[in-house]
């Protein structure tokens, strides 16, 4: 699925020294030329750059929109930040933070899942206004299957939060890449100072 491909492509690209990942969907409804957008917004400080579809929505198909506002609605309430496109699938960051996050999400709940915890583990998150093309391919997101994923990934990432408690700090940007995963049990400092600990899925 979507999300394991991601997590191979981060963790080659973290074993070839590479600092950041432009990920976007293969169905031709990103904009390659709008990568420089996102990539500009990641070095002025962000750690993960969402491409907000906000132009040229007319052509949205309107169960998809209304999707895209509730499921935003709740990964805003279950980040503890406000989240425009929480679903957009044209983001840039770091592959080390990406591998650093206890994701569960094996197709698109992936996306879900990584704003609900890159939110809680203090990222610097910021959206850029992107363009959506839509066309006559037919896509990949089932809808009854898929968003019964995303109500689960909302729910499995707030479990591996315990309480209000942030996940962990982003790594510097001049660290050695360096991955160190911790133990489910073991406690973790985080950037400011408090204690978490991992929470196993559900599932």
């Amino acid at each position: 699925g979507k999300g394991t491909a991601i997590i191979a492509g981060c963790r080659w690209a973290v074993q070839e020294g590479y600092q950041r990942v432009v990920l976007l969907d293969g169905d031709g409804q990103h904009d390659p030329r709008e990568a420089s957008q996102l990539i500009a917004a990641a070095h002025r400080g962000a750690d993960l750059v969402i491409g907000k579809r906000i132009l040229n929505l007319g052509r949205q198909p309107l169960y998809r929109r209304g999707f895209n506002r509730l499921s935003s609605i709740l990964v805003t309430l279950a980040a503890g930040r406000r989240v425009v496109d929480s679903q957009s699938g044209y983001r840039v960051c770091d592959p080390r933070l990406i591998l650093s996050l206890p994701l569960a999400g094996r197709r698109y709940d992936l996306e879900t899942e990584m704003c609900v915890l890159a939110a809680r583990a203090g990222w610097r998150i910021r959206e850029v206004p992107i363009t959506v093309i839509y066309n006559d391919k037919v896509s990949g997101v089932h809808p009854l299957y898929d968003t019964l994923r995303f109500f689960r990934a909302v729910a499995v990432s707030l479990m591996r939060c315990r309480g209000n408690r942030r996940l962990g700090p982003a790594p510097k940007r001049h660290e050695p890449l360096t991955l160190a995963t911790p133990e489910p049990s073991a406690p973790a400092a985080t950037r400011d100072g408090s204690r978490f600990e991992w929470v196993p899925s559900a599932g």
